[in-house]
Order: structure tokens, then sequence, then C-alpha cells
């Protein structure tokens, strides 16, 4: 595709500058298979993550003294390695107490959607407390209580807001974007 498209672009150009036939030539036709052939997408070859790479990422982007917008990617990436969700699936996490239910033992979350979801009813996934630095349901506690997120309202139908949400800055470091929308009451 890219290669056809920088061939019409030279073959406009040359018709516009009068020299019509260009890209028609024998020479021209070997340039754009030998351009075609190098610029074939090559499979990019990942390891899958594992618990050195968390390890590494947690250290260097959950500290204390990290940003909260970085905090709150450190806590994602574990939950989202922890119950293996897509980005899309820990992006519908609402932190409402009903919707995010913190116990000693472990966290419950519902998932309103997914795209495994035949019938788009939700799912409410459990993740246990390990303990450690690695510990999904600990680093969401944190982010939880650094973030101030509003977990009730007295107004049913406001919403609360996601758990990955935009970041303001702000003269103390930085703090959570209000939520614009509300909840459609059922």
């Amino acid at each position: 595709s890219r290669v056809l498209t920088a061939s019409h672009a030279i073959a406009l150009y040359s018709e516009l500058r009068g020299m019509s036939g260009l890209t028609a030539h024998p020479l021209s036709a070997i340039v754009r298979d030998l351009a075609h052939r190098q610029l074939h997408a090559k499979p990019l070859l990942r390891d899958a993550i594992d618990a050195g790479d968390l390890r590494l990422l947690h250290n260097c982007y959950a500290r204390p003294s990290s940003l909260l917008a970085d905090r709150m990617h450190v806590t994602a990436i574990l939950l989202m390695y922890a119950v293996f969700l897509r980005y899309d699936e820990i992006a519908e996490i609402c932190v409402h107490q009903d919707l995010l239910v913190i116990h000693p033992t472990h966290v419950e979350m519902f998932i309103p959607r997914s795209k495994t979801d035949v019938y788009w009813a939700g799912t409410w996934v459990s993740i246990a407390r390990v303990g450690g630095a690695l510990c999904p349901v600990a680093r969401l506690e944190e982010l939880l209580a650094t973030g101030g997120y509003v977990r009730t309202v007295s107004d049913p139908n406001l919403d609360v807001g996601p758990l990955v949400r935009a970041v303001m800055p702000s003269r103390t470091g930085q703090r959570l974007q209000r939520p614009l929308g509300t909840l459609v009451p059922h």
C-alpha cells in the first residue's frame, strides 16, 4: 500500500511536470517490486510479560513519589495481568462501591462490557489478595486512596467515574479529572 501510494504520487507529479509514463517504465516496476519486498511487514516477535517485568515496572513507576497517572497505569497493568483483561475491559470498570467491592481477602469487580461477552450481560471477576509489592488488590487500594476517588454519592444518578481516567495537573501535583456524564437510571 505504501509502495503503490508513493508510485501513484510520483506518476501524478511527473504527469504534472509533462513527463508522463515515467512509472510505466520496466525499471520502475522492478523498483516497486524491490521496495515491496523490503517494506513487507515482518511479524513482531514479543515475549510474554512475566513477574520480572511487572516488578521492574512497579519499581520504576509506582513509588510513593511517582505521578498519579503512572501509578494508575501500573495498577491497571497489574489488574489486567492478574485476570487476563484487555485494556478496553479495564477502562470500563467503575469505582462505585457496588461495582468494585473490596473484601479483606479479595476484590470483586464488575466488567459491564467485554469483547467475549456474547450476551452483553457483564461479568463479575475476583482477584485474590496475594500480598507483597505486586499485589493487585493492595495497589488498587493505594490508588483509590491517593487518587481521591469518589466511590459513593448521595445522588443515585451521578456517575462516580471509571478507575482509569484522565489526570489533570494541579498546584499540589495531580488530580483526577471529574466524570462528565451521568448514569442512565434503569
